[in-house]
């Protein structure tokens, strides 16, 4: 017959204080003696004024201090409750240990024990009970579960659903560690928040917590990008028979700047590209997602299309937007599209969609590149330079006559982050953006640089103005550079902001006669230069 169980009354208290100031000193003794004492506790021997008081003091203390030694015996705990607690008469249950126990483990476990834990969460033998706990705490988006995320990822039992769910989680810590390390940022203030998108909120617990850890990023990417789960992952692209179905997979393999992963991204995209970009466009790779920026270059050598590229050159911005013409609606009339019909039209949709992708990824990134640079353009101040003052000596073009710069990013990849990334190897890139704002003729700039890039460019009309893009292969090396240059008319028309940076100068006299007719420009130039990810 089990015993009543004691009710504390207020006298009592101090005894069960004493109990708790005992466990604390226990621990702090920090022997085998003393955490065999504290195992015994949580067996219920020898027994106490209040026994649940006491399991939940002893788990709490072993807990906030994650040794090796404290750790076996909360996981010994968890997994096998049954072992300390073997009676049905104790006024403490197994199960109830077990709850005690992951309710002190659950706000405080370590990184090794929550890997530790996942390990168990793959037997194939453990309860339903703890599987239930495990999963909920295990699959929570937080960078303290990276590393049992990634054992749980590479379980072959795993579902497909949670498999996407892991990559999604994976896919916002790699795009989130390599925008501090590039110092860009997902969301600014540029042309798309005009447009009026609005901000999307970013899977679990910010990166950035209260106290700013410089080192997160780093270790989050030495997990990611590591040799192990690189491998896994090149492995997943390989079989990959649809982009639709792996969109997150895809996303996460395009924010990770790894040579290899590259080449088999490479691969899978022109395996599947009649597929479309549609299911990528539902993971915010493009627009809330920092993506590697070399997947600009993988997109730019798939088949891409766009009905009529004639360019006339950036407008001044007009007062009233046209209509868009109106589609006929569907009668019953109108015959079906067959499946032949519907597959033929495939990938001709698909090549705009493609279209589309590179458009907006050379958009974005002039936006983040143009907000990273009021950084460096800073820093350079200080050292007493002003931006673009050197632009010329490493930009594969040359900037037109009277160029007023005043924005300019620069990254030779990985840089100093190298030193970082132990166990890491980062594919080589370069970038450099430049950004002019001036008044100038549009046709007179959009064919001088036209005439640089000579017929290996092609332009194409954009909301508001041009882009010209080129992508081509660096002579006598293993490189690709992709070159992408974006006129737009000034939205606010204020002469004023020439002068924000220091440039008081008079244009020169053939730059002064555009400016007496022409327009309010902005010019984006945007180079990225890396490795072939085809390995030619």
């Amino acid at each position: 017959m089990a015993r009543a169980r004691r009710v504390r009354t207020f006298g009592r208290m101090d005894e069960a204080k004493l109990v708790e100031a005992i466990v604390v000193a226990l621990d702090m003794n920090n022997t085998a003696k003393a955490r065999n004492i504290l195992e015994r506790l949580l067996a219920g021997e020898p027994e106490t004024y209040d026994d649940a008081n006491t399991v939940e003091a002893v788990s709490m203390v072993l807990a906030a201090n994650p040794c090796v030694e404290n750790e076996d015996i909360l996981f010994g705990a968890l997994t096998e409750p049954e072992k300390l607690r073997p009676g049905f008469d104790m006024l403490v249950s197994a199960e109830d240990l077990r709850a005690s126990v992951f309710a002190s483990v659950s706000t405080a476990a370590s990184e090794r024990f929550r890997e530790r834990l996942a390990e168990h969460f793959c037997r194939p033998n453990i309860s339903r009970t703890l599987r239930r706990q495990l999963g909920g705490f295990l699959e929570e988006n937080l960078p303290e579960n990276l590393g049992a995320q990634l054992i749980l990822y590479s379980d072959p039992g795993i579902s497909r659903r949670f498999l996407a769910r892991l990559e999604a989680y994976f896919a916002e810590f790699s795009s989130q560690s390599l925008g501090e390390m590039l110092q860009v940022q997902a969301e600014t203030s540029g042309r798309r928040g005009r447009r009026g998108r609005r901000p999307v909120v970013a899977y679990g617990r910010p990166l950035q917590p209260e106290v700013y850890d410089p080192e997160l990023p780093f270790r989050l990417a030495r997990r990611l990008w590591s040799a192990e789960p690189v491998a896994f992952l090149e492995t997943r692209l390989g079989e990959v028979g649809s982009l639709e179905e792996t969109a997150s997979l895809i996303a996460l393999a395009a924010t990770i700047p790894v040579d290899s992963t590259r080449a088999a991204l490479y691969k899978t995209l022109h395996a599947n590209w009649k597929d479309g970009p549609g299911g990528l466009n539902q993971t915010g790779l493009v627009d809330r997602l920092i993506s590697d920026p070399g997947f600009l270059i993988l997109v730019k050598t798939l088949p891409r299309e766009e009905a009529g590229t004639n360019v006339r050159g950036p407008t001044p911005p007009k007062t009233k937007r046209a209509r868009p013409p109106t589609r006929p609606k569907p009668t019953p009339f109108q015959p079906k599209k067959t499946d032949t019909e519907a597959a033929r039209q495939q990938p001709e949709t698909a090549k705009r969609d493609w279209m589309t992708v590179s458009r907006d990824l050379v958009l974005t990134w002039c936006e983040r590149f143009r907000a990273a640079a009021e950084v460096q353009t800073e820093t350079a101040r200080r050292l007493g330079r002003r931006p673009g003052e050197a632009a010329s000596a490493d930009l594969p073009v040359k900037l037109h006559k009277g160029a007023r710069v005043v924005a300019e990013y620069r990254v030779d990849w990985p840089g100093n982050a190298e030193a970082e990334l132990s166990g890491v190897t980062p594919g080589p890139m370069q970038i450099h953006y430049i950004r002019t704002e001036e008044r100038a003729k549009p046709l007179t700039v959009l064919g001088y640089y036209r005439r640089q890039l000579k017929s290996r460019s092609t332009a194409h009309t954009i909301d508001n103005g041009a882009w010209i893009e080129s992508l081509r292969a660096v002579p006598q090396t293993d490189q690709q550079r992709s070159i992408d240059i974006v006129f737009t008319a000034r939205e606010d028309q204020n002469d004023n902001d020439y002068y924000e940076y220091g440039y008081d100068k008079e244009p020169d006299e053939e730059a002064g006669k555009d400016a007496a007719d022409g327009t309010d420009l902005n010019i984006e130039i945007l180079s990225i230069t890396m490795k072939d990810p085809a390995g030619k």
